[in-house]
């Protein structure tokens, strides 16, 4: 090889060298911000921030228009890989909760693998959409070259939405922490859910992002070649996108509380007893966990609420069946308060026994006066995928044995006012996850559910970020269906969130720490019977999230023809 061969190898050697450093650079700004916009463990806590989210993808969109569709894939999945593995490192705490150390950690990096692929998807799709053309330096053809930005940022949140949507559907789906989750405690933008869901908000903060890294490519190119500047017509889209969904927020929210609020109040109360994992199912602790039921109740019905609730598998036993269960229970329900009380069930038939996660209503003499069996099971927690064709896999499952999912919604009614008024208001059970997805709470709310409660037990992943990632994802189906939301947790994050995503009461002590034992009484305004439903109740993800989706499958579609005709 010559002198002048050898230059030019090492030259190439050089930039592609920069190139890889710039793109880790990138990468690792855009997962770190990522990861600082979700709630984070409590040894870092003060680091979590919504701004975030705002700038996370600039350097992660800048990478994919200046790469390769295969080359912004691996570096995109490398981005989310990373962001996974920070935002979901709760993953570790089942070795504390559950055991076999190696098996959790490889589950804890598969679910970030797989999450990571997502991202890696919307930087590939992004890097192969309305390339730069030959003559882009040309400007004889501005108009042209400024409606392409303009259709790259309109196309931007739209791959980003489209991605998440599939995450949220495939595989039973994992719709945890999608961007607009990360604006939860973003009131005025946080409306847009009643709309079109997070996805909506995730929708918003990528457009901006978008319009600011069009903006920054667009001043790079101008620097080097020179050019006048132009007025950015892209970034001013973002901008003014943003600014009037901020605004429309705000009127929304500030119009409501000066409308004379005339619904229905009922009191409520949320028991925690803070029940550690290891001892919930212990027969040693029994006795303790009834206790522990028993005092914070009889302390929360000195308030006198219409309603007690007890967190998910509150009740060490089966209470359909078990006498102790049943003593502790009728001993607590009275005639003006009601029990909710999360409890294991089960269906024999034959020799077989089926096995539920669910909720009972409990009236005045015992009875039960309504049931909820969970609808959407956590796999690998609930149950194990093809147990039933792999035997060998069944003694992974943490409970001991599989549950089954329940078949529908339930509705349950629970008496408001004085007893001459009659009047009643129908709510509806979520347990554990199922409030992270919006098709339920859909479901319930179309169904007439007024106001929603979600019984969960986040003690498996207790000093953990968990808790509050979950409790920011409950956040948003209230505001999707502008109905209130009761929280009550095991352990974690029991709160009174209203129907505009304000968290009213949040049961806390002095230091801030949510991981106690107490409980927590507010006044719920129930909406009425008639009340419109919002855009995202009657339509729900058709409106935005679904025909991103669409869109997405079919720039895939496309990407691999043109793969194919490449390699033929």
């Amino acid at each position: 090889m010559s002198a002048g061969g050898r230059a030019q190898e090492a030259g190439g050697k050089a930039l592609a060298l920069r190139a890889n450093v710039l793109r880790t650079v990138a990468v690792l700004i855009s997962s770190f911000l990522l990861a600082c916009s979700f709630p984070l463990p409590p040894q870092i806590v003060s680091m979590e921030g919504a701004s975030a989210a705002w700038l996370a993808l600039i350097p992660l969109i800048l990478l994919s228009r200046l790469s390769r569709p295969k080359v912004a894939f691996w570096w995109g999945w490398l981005c989310g890989f990373l962001f996974w593995m920070v935002s979901a490192a709760w993953v570790l705490q089942l070795r504390h909760t559950w055991g076999f150390l190696p098996v959790v950690i490889l589950a804890w990096m598969a679910m970030a693998a797989y999450c990571g692929i997502y991202i890696g998807l919307f930087a590939a799709i992004l890097s192969s959409v309305l390339p730069d053309p030959p003559n882009a330096g040309d400007a004889s053809a501005p108009s042209q070259l400024q409606l392409r930005r303009i259709v790259l940022v309109l196309l931007t949140p739209i791959i980003w939405v489209g991605c998440e949507y599939v995450r949220a559907l495939l595989f039973t789906g994992f719709p945890w922490n999608v961007l607009g989750v990360s604006q939860y405690r973003n009131i005025a933008i946080l409306q847009v859910a009643s709309w079109g869901g997070a996805y909506a908000v995730s929708g918003i903060i990528v457009l901006l992002s978008a319009a600011i890294a069009v903006t920054i490519l667009r001043i790079g190119s101008e620097l080097r070649q020179r050019k006048r500047r132009r007025v950015h017509f892209e970034l001013m889209l973002g901008l003014v996108a943003v600014a009037l969904c901020w605004s429309w927020g705000v009127r929304s929210v500030r119009r409501a509380d000066r409308t004379p609020d005339h619904s229905p109040r009922v009191r409520i109360a949320a028991v925690q007893p803070y029940i550690q994992q290891e001892q919930k199912w212990s027969e040693a602790f029994r006795e303790g966990a009834y206790q522990a039921l028993e005092e914070q109740t009889a302390l929360a019905l000195l308030s006198r609420p219409a309603l007690v609730i007890w967190p998910e598998t509150a009740v060490p036993d089966l209470l359909r069946v078990d006498p102790r269960a049943q003593e502790v229970v009728g001993s607590l329900v009275s005639s003006n308060t009601m029990l909710l009380v999360g409890t294991m069930d089960f269906e024999q038939f034959d020799e077989e026994v089926f096995y539920y996660n669910g909720s009972f209503l409990v009236g005045e003499s015992g009875d039960v006066l309504g049931s909820y069996h969970k609808r959407h099971l956590v796999p690998f927690g609930e149950y194990i995928p093809f147990e039933n064709q792999i035997s060998a896999i069944k003694r992974l499952a943490p409970l001991g044995f599989s549950c089954m999912p329940g078949g529908a919604y339930s509705l349950m009614e629970l008496p408001v006012g004085d007893a001459e008024s009659g009047q009643s208001a129908l709510f509806s059970d979520l347990i554990c996850f199922e409030d992270v997805f919006p098709y339920l709470a859909r479901q319930d709310v179309r169904a007439g559910a007024r106001f929603l409660v979600n019984q969960t037990n986040d003690a498996w992943f207790e000093g953990s970020a968990a808790s509050r990632q979950h409790m920011a994802n409950a956040v948003f189906r209230a505001v999707e269906n502008r109905v209130p939301l009761v929280r009550c947790a095991n352990t974690g994050v029991t709160c009174f969130v209203d129907r505009f995503g304000r968290i009213l009461e949040m049961l806390e002590g002095d230091d801030g720490r949510t991981a106690l034992r107490g409980f927590s009484v507010s006044e719920v305004h129930v909406p009425s019977v008639d009340m419109p439903l919002t855009p995202y109740t009657r339509f729900g993800d058709w409106l935005f999230a679904r025909p991103c989706a669409i869109i997405v499958i079919g720039l895939l579609l496309v990407m691999g023809v043109r793969a194919h005709s490449r390699r033929r």
